[in-house]
């Protein structure tokens, strides 16, 4: 990688204020092997197919510079299929492709010093013995992006009802040597929704990471009204907004 460019990229790692816009630059997984340029003022990080999510595309990223305004960005890319996260100011132009917003997604951060709920049973942290039935639950629920992989190193509370697993909330990804970390999979069986699993969900994976991360972020589309909430009472407000968009090919 360009010096220029490892320096741009650590100067955005650096940037606190903005450190839960910019949180996938601390996905280890999702960095590997990741190629970044510079573009306008933005950085634009390409990573390898299935580097964080498992069976997704290959993925663009485009996060602002320090005082890069918004307005268009042209990239050239081979790759028809992928995903774009950009900053919602910023409207991308694909040579030779279409680009339309497909997700949309409003970023939520912890705020630092907000007290959490305790965590009482029948919440508990997931261990390896829970792994299996995790996984499947996770299957039955068809939740997108979640992989095994995840459990290694991630911090993942589960709610059991009647001794099964009816309620489960996870990390896509945490960095506690620069400190950030991404919660998400938030699942709760239908017949349970209403007693207020999903917040004691939140708060026992938040509860577990704030000794190490500054910066705690999940990602909630706008129509799920019940996550907005759970995570509003742990404690975490809106801070910018994500679209994830699939190229198409014109013509």
């Amino acid at each position: 990688m360009d010096i220029a460019l490892t320096d741009r990229l650590a100067a955005l790692r650096a940037d606190l204020p903005r450190r839960a816009e910019l949180a996938y630059l601390f996905a280890e997984p999702l960095m590997h092997d990741a190629v970044v340029t510079e573009l306008d003022g933005y950085a634009v990080i390409a990573t390898p197919r299935g580097n964080l999510y498992t069976g997704l595309p290959t993925s663009l990223q485009v996060y602002f510079g320090n005082g890069a305004p918004g307005g268009r960005v042209r990239l050239s890319t081979a790759e028809p299929s992928c995903f774009v996260w950009r900053p919602a100011s910023v409207d991308i132009v694909m040579d030779s492709h279409d680009i339309a917003a497909t997700e949309h997604y409003e970023r939520y951060a912890w705020q630092p010093g907000v007290g959490l709920i305790e965590m009482t049973a029948p919440v508990t942290y997931c261990g390896p013995s829970d792994h299996a039935e995790l996984i499947e639950f996770y299957r039955s629920r068809d939740t997108a992006r979640f992989d095994l992989a995840m459990l290694d190193g991630g911090v993942f509370a589960i709610y059991r009802e009647d001794g099964r697993i009816a309620g489960a909330c996870g990390t896509h990804f945490v960095n506690r040597a620069d400190g950030v970390a991404m919660i998400g999979f938030l699942e709760v069986s239908p017949q349970l929704r209403g007693r207020s699993l999903g917040r004691r969900l939140m708060a026992a994976v938040t509860a577990a990471l704030i000794n190490d991360c500054d910066t705690i972020v999940c990602d909630i589309a706008p129509r799920n009204v019940g996550s907005q909430r759970a995570v509003a009472a742990v404690g975490f407000t809106p801070t910018c907004t994500k679209f994830v968009g699939e190229l198409r090919v014109i013509g």
